[in-house]
Order: structure tokens, then sequence, then C-alpha cells
């Protein structure tokens, strides 16, 4: 397996993790049962879940009302965008340590 099918996998993974622990604390708040701290939400984004978070997030209406935990989640969606271009961008330039 080469390293960038282990990258996919592994994020597909994360993302498939991500939505499902979103989708399950939804169901926690409807049945006003204890919920998963959002630390814990933001920590899936960022181990590279976010695209699931925020599909997650407008499409089970899931802390929407939450600005600050919206804040965050948005900030680690733009760090990933960032990063995902500066990888393009050197893979173009073949830059050394990129390869």
């Amino acid at each position: 397996m080469t390293v960038a099918a282990a990258v996919i996998l592994a994020l597909t993974g994360v993302n498939l993790l991500t939505f499902g622990v979103f989708a399950f604390d939804k169901w926690l708040a409807r049945n006003r049962w204890r919920r998963i701290p959002e630390p814990w939400l933001l920590a899936l984004a960022l181990v590279g879940g976010s695209p699931a978070a925020k599909l997650g997030q407008h499409s089970l209406r899931h802390k929407t009302r939450k600005l600050r935990f919206a804040r965050r989640l948005n900030a680690i969606v733009a760090i990933h965008g960032g990063l995902a271009i500066a990888a393009i961008v050197a893979k173009s330039y073949e830059l050394p340590g990129f390869g």
C-alpha cells in the first residue's frame, strides 16, 4: 500500500467516525442525555474529520446555534484547506520533502 493510499484510507475512517459521533451526539441531545464534550468533537475534526464535521453540522443541524463552536470548527476547516493548498503547491514545485 502506498503512503497516499494509507492516508486516504485513514482520512476516510476518521471522517466516517466523526460523522457517526456527530450523529450520536445529536441523538443524545434529542433524548436529553449526557452529551459528548465539544473538545472531543473538535478534536475529531482537527485530526482530519473536518469535512464530516461540517457535513454533520449542516445536515444534522447540529451545533448550529453555538457560535463559539462554529468559529472553532471553521478555523479548523480553514487550517486544513490551507494545508491542502500548501501541499498541492509544494508538489507542483517538487520541493524537497514533499515528494
